[in-house]
C-alpha cells in the first residue's frame, strides 16, 4: 500500500470520471473515503475495495438539511476529513 498525506476524504462525484479515479488512487493509499454521488452501484463498487475505511452517500445536493446529515455522520465515524473535492 503506498502511503499518501491525506488520511480521509470526502470526493463527491466518485461514481466515474476523475472522481473515481481520485477515490481509487486515495483508497489505495490507506485512506478513508467518502464517496458521494448518485448512482450507488458505482459507488458500492469502490466502497468494496476497503469497506471499512469508505462511506456511500448519495445526499441531494441542494438539500442543505441532508449535506448537513452527512457531515455529521462522517464526522462521528472518521473525524474532520483531511481532503474535500467538490
Amino acid at each position: 500500500m503506498r502511503s499518501s498525506i491525506f488520511r480521509s476524504a470526502v470526493i463527491t462525484g466518485a461514481c466515474g470520471g476523475l472522481g473515481q479515479a481520485l477515490a481509487r488512487e486515495l483508497i489505495g493509499t490507506g485512506a478513508r473515503v467518502a464517496l458521494v454521488g448518485l448512482q450507488r452501484p458505482a459507488l458500492d463498487a469502490l466502497a468494496a475495495l476497503a469497506p471499512e475505511r469508505c462511506a456511500v452517500y448519495q445526499p441531494d445536493v441542494s438539500d442543505t438539511t441532508a449535506l448537513q446529515a452527512m457531515a455529521a455522520d462522517w464526522m462521528e465515524r472518521f473525524g474532520v476529513p483531511d481532503l474535500v473535492i467538490a
